[in-house]
């Protein structure tokens, strides 16, 4: 049995409240936070209309707000640092003013000059990356979806589809750093 986004709200530990950003961004995923991980508690369809008002209720409830798009791995907020989690681990987390990339490496936030959201030469490639003032990238996330591959049907429109994700993590992630976002997913 799904909780209802009441009881979730009343699950101990630390709570991100999702926004799905496909679609006009009315569903509402309320998540869990723990050993690094983020747990879908519940699902609500809401009208988009109800969105700042119910994100202000949850701020005041002490829940930090987030965001995802439907077809992608990744879920991220800005909301009190900068953090961004896979179903299985947190991705990317900030420190002060560094940002941690799991097995990737880190970066001071002056060092940012520019984030990428890219598709890679292969349709099943894409993701985001933050470029240095001297030019180095470090990836942030990524996917690689080998039956975009392996499907001779699927197409650069269907690439794009998919990549959404990468533009919406993009800008949020350039937001917060405070650094143009280029989007090279056409």
């Amino acid at each position: 049995m799904a909780m209802s986004i009441d009881q979730a709200l009343q699950y101990p530990g630390e709570l991100v409240a999702v926004w799905d950003e496909a679609g006009g961004g009315g569903r509402l995923l309320i998540c869990a936070v723990a050993d690094g991980r983020l747990g879908v508690l519940a699902t609500a369809e809401l009208p988009a209309a109800e969105r700042a008002e119910r994100t202000a209720l949850l701020r005041a409830r002490g829940v930090r707000i987030g965001a995802t798009e439907r077809r992608g791995p990744y879920y991220w907020s800005r909301d009190g640092g900068f953090t961004v989690w896979s179903l299985l681990e947190t991705v990317v987390d900030s420190r002060d003013d560094r940002l941690w990339v799991a097995g990737r490496g880190e970066l001071e936030r002056a060092e940012a000059a520019l984030v990428v959201s890219f598709l890679g030469k292969s349709l099943g490639h894409r993701g985001v990356l933050v470029v240095t003032g001297d030019g180095r990238e470090l990836v942030i996330a990524e996917e690689h979806d080998p039956a975009a591959d392996l499907d001779p049907a699927y197409g650069r429109a269907d690439a794009v589809a998919d990549a959404a994700w990468g533009s919406c993590l993009g800008r949020e992630l350039a937001a917060w750093l405070g650094v143009p976002h280029r989007d090279d997913q056409p």
